[in-house]
């Protein structure tokens, strides 16, 4: 009876080779090493059978061998003992052997898959779509490096606010752009990784609810599609006018604590980061700024990290070293913020006094901005 329940639950072989796939290939300026591919960004709750692959470089040459049911996202990265590192841009991989060749000098570049038509669909219809927003992105953040060169990262919030304004802007029309191909393409696993990737990199919005009900039955019946309608269901909680979630967090003495705005605090940022994490501490000098001058008004900070388990010295060094006088808390590995898809970060959610989320990822240009009008009121 035994061997009888194993024979069924355990797959044929003929149905794994169907779902076996190869790539081989050939990384130009890097002749020894390891590399891998992976989901990289996203995650891999995503994937039924998720990608970490590692290969070893012969003479350049590397090969991958690995399972999957339809067509699927992936980056081949490598770093070196030196601190240089390669990463590819997004690309598709499909049942089946392909084979493409990678440059170590070209990194964030879409390779050609040879035998990936999803690849093709992608390199050569979905990106050239971008090519003139992308051009307005690039030219857009060259200026902003140029000011903030000039005014020594400290670029006036009145001009920081209208550069960010700008860059907000042309994400939305990059979502529209997305939300039309799928609309026009709601059989493409083209635009179902691409918005779980950027879903996975962003955070929710409510567009990415909508880009999710025009795909058809089939992918949204797929195991990636299922999972990423549980996803937005969750993340929504998050959203922009509801009331933020209690979080079950320890505090910096290890006792656990249930997290939540204070309902005397006219506004309250919640503030996700984690002790290794540049663009996070960069944040903390004006973050300070902002709650010396604003404290006694009724502002109030709340900061969750999500450092590692074995990363708790990190955290507490973190707060000391960078002077956050504000409450701090520990979402340990990050298990509060996975359940509502905060992935990035810093990541902060603006609250009102009855704990309404009222922004989501403001700069603190504007949130200065924002404090100024209000408190002067």
């Amino acid at each position: 009876m035994l061997l009888l329940v194993t024979e069924q639950i355990l797959p044929q072989k003929n149905d794994i080779a169907k779902n076996r796939f190869t790539i081989n290939g050939k990384l130009i300026g890097r002749d020894t090493g390891s590399i891998i591919l992976s989901n990289y960004f996203i995650s891999s709750e995503y994937s039924e059978f998720p990608i970490n692959i590692n290969s070893t470089l012969n003479k350049g040459n590397f090969s991958f061998e690995g399972e999957l049911t339809y067509p699927t996202a992936v980056r081949i990265g490598q770093r070196t003992g030196t601190g240089n590192h390669y990463l590819s841009g997004l690309f598709f991989i499909n049942k089946g052997v392909q084979s493409t060749i990678l440059n170590f000098d070209s990194t964030d570049v879409t390779p050609v898959i040879y035998n990936s038509p999803e690849n093709y669909e992608y390199k050569e219809i979905y990106l050239k779509q971008f090519t003139v927003i992308q051009k307005e992105e690039d030219e857009l953040e060259d200026k902003i490096d140029n000011l903030s060169k000039k005014y020594k990262d400290n670029i006036p919030d009145s001009l920081s606010e209208i550069y960010e304004l700008m860059l907000k802007k042309i994400s939305m029309k990059k979502d529209t752009i997305l939300y039309d191909y799928v609309k026009s393409n709601p059989f493409s696993y083209v635009g179902l990784w691409v918005l779980i990737e950027k879903f996975c990199l962003t955070g929710y919005k409510h567009v990415y609810e909508d880009i999710y009900n025009l795909f058809s039955d089939t992918l949204k019946g797929s195991y990636t599609g299922k999972t990423l309608s549980k996803k937005l269901t969750i993340a929504k909680s998050t959203s922009i006018i509801n009331i933020f979630p209690f979080l079950y967090l320890k505090d910096i003495h290890n006792n656990t604590a249930i997290v939540s705005h204070k309902k005397s605090s006219s506004y309250t940022l919640i503030d996700f980061w984690f002790s290794h994490c540049g663009p996070c501490k960069r944040e903390f000098p004006q973050m300070l700024k902002l709650y010396t001058a604003y404290r006694a008004k009724g502002f109030n900070i709340i900061g969750i990290s999500v450092d590692k388990k074995n990363d708790g010295k990190d955290w507490e060094l973190a707060i000391k070293e960078n002077g956050l006088i504000w409450p701090q808390y520990w979402d340990i590995d990050g298990k509060e913020a996975k359940n509502f898809s905060i992935n990035s970060y810093p990541t902060t959610f603006l609250l009102d006094s009855s704990g309404k989320i009222i922004a989501k990822n403001m700069e603190t240009a504007q949130l200065a901005v924002f404090l100024k009008n209000h408190f002067s009121q």
